[in-house]
């Protein structure tokens, strides 16, 4: 398959012999040689973001830059794929185990008071995260 719009439409095309009902698919997490690998391309990226707004809140400034983060490690992934209609569809994709240090550097100024340094800031494995993607026709 190329990419999800062929998964999806594989999976369309399974579901139209069948009632249009949630198809669950299954953890990723059985198979940690999968994730070994993934968390191997991962260990060589490092990824910048861009710069949050300034935090303004009872005189205090606080600037957040240069924000860069790398070591991402996933623990696992599990998909939840629906038909909504004939012409939407939902995928639900949820991440767990996800763990990334990220670096910073931050600037604070209060009334006659600034100051400004370099931060770190790290996700451990408690963490995660989930984003539904809602494909329409």
């Amino acid at each position: 398959m190329r990419n999800v719009f062929d998964f999806l439409f594989l999976l369309r095309a399974i579901s139209a012999t069948t009632p249009p009902t949630p198809i669950k698919m299954r953890s990723l997490q059985s198979n940690r040689a999968k994730f070994s690998t993934l968390n191997q391309i991962f260990s060589h990226v490092s990824f910048d973001l861009p710069d949050p707004p300034t935090i303004s809140q009872s005189g205090l400034d606080l600037t957040i830059t240069e924000l860069s983060c790398q070591d991402l490690v996933v623990e696992d992934i599990s998909l939840d794929h629906k038909f909504v209609s004939d012409t939407s569809q939902l995928l639900d994709i949820d991440i767990s185990g996800l763990q990334v240090s990220c670096d910073f550097r931050w600037e604070y100024r209060w009334t006659i008071f600034n100051g400004r340094g370099d931060g770190k800031a790290t996700l451990d494995r408690a963490s995660s995260a989930s984003i539904t993607l809602d494909f329409h026709s």
